[in-house]
């Protein structure tokens, strides 16, 4: 009997350890998951991934392999930080899910190259960075009115009421000081200097520190601030106005009765400004040399040509200088003008069909391109011929990078259209809140500032 019950105890046992063996073999691995990157700035990327779970209930832990090599492990949480990137490689990497046992699934992803970064700045987003694929890689501050300026990898922007200096890889404050700036105007950098207004003052700041160079009192409206080989040049209501970057005394000052001056536009050592009134009246086009202020030359025209705020300034392609005039009579008429930047004298003109003003033009090697709040049009830079024409709720204001046009379109919408230039076809939408202004756009270690900053590309 007692022989028996061994036996029976021992077959027990037996059958025990068969069995922890078979759920031991048993043990399945982890779900299924899917893994992302959320965003790719030039040196990370953040990757996140879905939880994963697993069938027999045990724990899971989360692995990061890039190129074949386990870079993080021991991870609970679904987001990992990777670092040290090279902009312009491709990774290949797993998120590797493990339980307690050692049972693992992997999730793939790819991190692309680091090409462009498209920076925002309106009092709805404030002042962020997105990659072309609409992914966000970092935000700085909450709410921004001024165009900022850029330098190296350096992005200077004011609140109104602080100037502060950001890391482009990154969005970290580099620099903070006090420096009230007026609202919905931009940043000028030229030579380690910072030119804005601020509330009945033209202000000099060094870029290095924010201290205080010089400031200029004024009782005008400033419509724009560029500079070009250490001269800052205002753009005010009745007159131009030049001043030393490094002491702000005035070199030379222009005037005019004719209108308001427009943006500014400088090359070559030459001054370029349109001044115009009202739609039945005459503008000109004035080429001043950018030393002396002596005017070199004018061009009269009938019409009004980029006098709102803004407006871009006149475009320059080789030779000629362009800009859309505004015409009134028994209806609205617009033309596209291009004079001669040496004689002054017409090289073309050729009507736009579009009867809403135009706001914004801007030209490249590519071609010459004019905006309104209806559409988007390339002309031909030689004899002014319409290439394409693109319709649409567009804001007036777009940004011309090399290949690619970045347009906000609607109102109190969050779209910005990138579109193809040789086309006109949209290729991508970059769903952002945004208040009319066109981003700043950087390709390869390029600027590109938007057209109603455009004057600002000129003043490195």
């Amino acid at each position: 009997m007692l022989k028996n019950l061994c036996s029976l105890l021992a077959c027990l046992l037996l059958f025990l350890c068969s069995c922890k063996k078979i759920e031991e073999q048993l043990n399945f691995p982890p779900d299924n998951f899917e893994a992302y990157v959320n965003y790719r700035s030039e040196t990370t990327a953040e990757i996140s991934w879905k939880p994963s779970s697993d069938p027999d209930g045990d724990e899971i832990t989360y692995s990061v392999e890039i190129g074949g090599k386990i870079v993080a492990s021991k991870l609970t949480k679904t987001t990992y930080l990777v670092t040290n990137l090279s902009a312009g490689t491709n990774y290949q990497g797993r998120i590797i899910a493990t339980d307690s046992k050692n049972a693992y699934k992997a999730a793939p992803f790819s991190i692309s190259t680091y090409q462009e970064q498209v920076l925002f700045f309106n009092r709805n987003l404030g002042f962020v960075s997105y990659n072309l694929d609409g992914k966000r890689s970092w935000k700085a501050l909450d709410d921004v009115q001024n165009t900022p300026a850029l330098s190296n990898d350096t992005a200077f922007i004011n609140d109104n009421v602080t100037l502060y200096a950001i890391n482009l890889k990154d969005g970290a404050t580099l620099m903070k000081v006090e420096h009230q700036q007026s609202a919905y105007t931009g940043i000028t950098y030229h030579k380690g200097v910072l030119l804005f207004s601020s509330y009945l003052k033209i202000k000099a700041v060094r870029a290095n520190d924010g201290t205080l160079l010089w400031s200029m009192p004024y009782d005008f409206v400033v419509r724009e601030i560029i500079a070009a080989d250490g001269i800052a040049y205002i753009s005010a209501a009745e007159r131009l106005i030049a001043v030393d970057l490094i002491t702000g005394n005035v070199k030379w000052t222009a005037q005019t009765t004719q209108g308001f001056f427009s943006s500014l536009i400088a090359k070559n050592g030459v001054v370029y400004s349109l001044t115009t009134t009202e739609h039945d009246k005459q503008g000109r086009l004035h080429a001043f040399n950018a030393k002396t202020g002596n005017l070199l030359w004018n061009y009269i025209f009938d019409g009004t040509s980029l006098r709102l705020g803004g407006a871009s300034a006149p475009t320059i392609s080789g030779n000629l200088i362009y800009f859309p005039v505004h015409v009134y009579a028994s209806g609205y008429y617009n033309f596209m003008y291009a004079v001669n930047t040496t004689t002054g004298t017409l090289a073309w003109k050729q009507p736009i069909n579009d009867y809403g003003e135009l706001y914004s033009v801007m030209s490249n090697d590519l071609g010459l391109f004019v905006c309104s709040t209806a559409r988007l049009i390339k002309m031909d830079l030689k004899n002014g011929n319409t290439i394409w024409t693109s319709a649409g709720q567009y804001n007036a204001s777009f940004t011309l990078a090399k290949d690619k046009i970045f347009a906000t379109m609607g109102t109190f919408t969050g779209q910005t259209a990138v579109i193809d230039v040789a086309t006109g076809q949209k290729t991508k939408t970059i769903n952002t809140i945004s208040d009319g202004s066109a981003p700043i756009v950087i390709r390869n270690g390029e600027v590109f500032y938007p057209s109603n900053r455009s004057g600002m590309a000129h003043s490195k």
